[in-house]
């Protein structure tokens, strides 16, 4: 939900809320049956796992915390910060890193670009959290993309 125009529609939709989450569940389980929903967990683990490994090889990227099941924490360092230890890290280091998500997910939002969640972990900066829930339609190609759109937006 990008913006609140006329309040949060959400509530008054099936697709939103927690009290109809056991509905769609149990919905989905009859469209997919158990070897479905197999097929699909198995594929967004693997889809975290390709996302982690493209992260712990670039650079410019850097995991927050390992990496756990589907959920993909990690930080864009800019330029000056890639040595960016949270062990070392001094005071303006870690604000300068936690502003980095906020200004990026904004240019992302002007500029149409991927929706990604950001938020601070474990008293730590900022970080991008990755998801992968609807790993039917995902793509390794669409991984690539996603990071390539934070690194922009983070740069610019």
């Amino acid at each position: 939900y990008q913006r609140r125009v006329h309040g949060d529609r959400g509530d008054k939709t099936i697709q939103c809320g927690r009290r109809n989450d056991s509905l769609k569940l149990w919905l989905a389980w009859q469209a997919v049956g158990d070897a479905g929903w197999a097929e699909r967990i198995s594929r967004s683990g693997a889809l975290a796992q390709l996302a982690c490994q493209r992260i712990t090889t670039d650079s410019r990227f850097r995991m927050t915390v390992r990496l756990s099941f589907g959920n993909v924490c990690f930080w864009y360092l800019p330029a000056d910060l890639r040595h960016f230890d949270p062990a070392s890290a001094t005071e303006e280091e870690r604000t300068r890193l936690h502003a980095v998500c906020p200004r990026a997910k904004a240019r992302l939002q002007q500029t149409g670009g991927p929706l990604v969640n950001y938020q601070p972990l474990k008293g730590l900066p900022n970080c991008w959290r990755l998801v992968f829930p609807a790993a039917s339609v995902n793509t390794a190609s669409d991984i690539d993309t996603i990071l390539e759109a934070i690194a922009a937006a983070s740069e610019a």
